[in-house]
């Protein structure tokens, strides 16, 4: 199934008007193929191509970790959310998914346990996932991000970190344990409210964004209101 129209369909069936964004043709023509409501456009999470403060809430599903510049692509998100509105950022979990992480069956002892591997340390995993393809992970604190995200002027203001859905489990070879361990990381925040006006007719305070740029990483982002010139 297309991740990209997976994840734009169903902010879709919330009552939303969304474009989905990711930079490869066959993403965008898959969900464009589907169709189910929401608008697609080719482009990257570090260049997303709506106006300044034209969205209401933005998503960005399962793409940082793909990113080498992925503070842009936060910067990036934060430019287009309207004053207060909502931003979502969906991770693998950064602290199970460190390089090294893993079930280990140590039949020995008889355990089953999940390996953490080396968390703070940075690192870059590909794997070739077809002949050609590569797949690339960039594994990073998950202090990073929320660094960031304060940067850009997003406040968290909730997290969750969900069990693994039944189809996942069933593929966890039998290990009791694997409903208690997530893989994945939600968190949701705000963009900065809009400043209040002095008496001189100027806003009281400053807000500030970190300057975007381009990376060669893959991304995807859904946004609930797209550019309208």
């Amino acid at each position: 199934m297309p991740w990209l129209w997976s994840c734009a369909s169903h902010v879709a069936t919330l009552g939303s008007e969304v474009i989905g964004i990711d930079p490869t043709t066959a993403q965008v023509r898959a969900a464009r193929d589907r169709g189910a409501g929401p608008r697609y456009a080719r482009a990257r999470a570090e260049a997303v191509p709506c106006r300044d403060a034209s969205s209401d809430a933005v998503v960005l599903c399962l793409a940082l970790e793909h990113i080498d510049a992925f503070e842009d692509a936060i910067s990036e998100a934060a430019r287009v959310l309207e004053p207060g509105a909502r931003f979502v950022l969906l991770l693998a979990r950064p602290l199970l998914q460190a390089p090294g992480s893993g079930w280990v069956d140590d039949r020995i002892v008889g355990e089953h346990y999940w390996r953490i591997g080396s968390y703070l340390r940075e690192g870059t995993v590909v794997d070739t996932v077809a002949p050609g393809v590569d797949f690339v992970f960039i594994h990073r604190p998950l202090s990073r991000y929320v660094h960031a995200m304060g940067e850009a002027g997003l406040s968290i203001d909730d997290m969750e970190e969900p069990s693994p859905p039944p189809g996942f489990l069933a593929e966890a070879g039998g290990f009791a344990e694997a409903a208690t361990i997530p893989r994945v990381l939600l968190l949701r925040a705000r963009a900065a409210p809009e400043l209040p006006i002095s008496g001189r007719g100027r806003p009281v305070g400053r807000r500030t964004r970190a300057p975007v740029g381009t990376s060669d990483g893959s991304s995807y982002a859904s946004s609930a209101r797209s550019d309208r010139e």
